[in-house]
């Protein structure tokens, strides 16, 4: 069970963090980061744990995405020889997806192993 994580710099130059409203407002990158780690470290973990009870043989892993978080899962994938690649979707209306992209689809477009895309359970599916 693999949950890939951003730091506080790389989501800024994404743009997908929006900071001060005319102002500056200082935080600590590094609370933030190692915030945004534990919770990746515990996502995973509870993953890994409802795949064992389900008789799977799953690890958890967390992993700081270095370049963009499709990239990292990718080469996780790649490192254990993963048959199957399989990745959730947020269910993103189309004009979300246009600008925001979407992680499941660059993973299904570049990588070379089998992927199955699964939308998160009771959502609506979106088109």
């Amino acid at each position: 069970m693999l949950t890939v994580w951003e730091t506080v710099a790389m989501r800024l130059m994404a743009g997908g963090l929006n900071v001060g409203l005319g102002g500056s407002y200082v935080v600590d990158e590094g609370d933030l980061d190692r915030h945004e780690e534990a919770t990746a470290r515990q996502a995973a973990e509870q993953g890994a744990q409802a795949a064992r009870q389900r008789g799977w043989d799953a690890q958890a892993r967390a992993e700081q995405a270095e370049a963009a978080v499709w990239l990292t899962i990718i080469q996780a994938a790649d490192e254990v020889d993963a048959s199957l690649i399989v990745c959730g979707a947020r269910g993103l209306n189309p004009v979300k997806r246009a600008i925001l992209g979407s992680v499941s689809e660059a993973v299904l477009h570049h990588s070379h192993r089998p992927t199955l895309i699964s939308p998160q359970p009771g959502r609506p599916a979106t088109g």
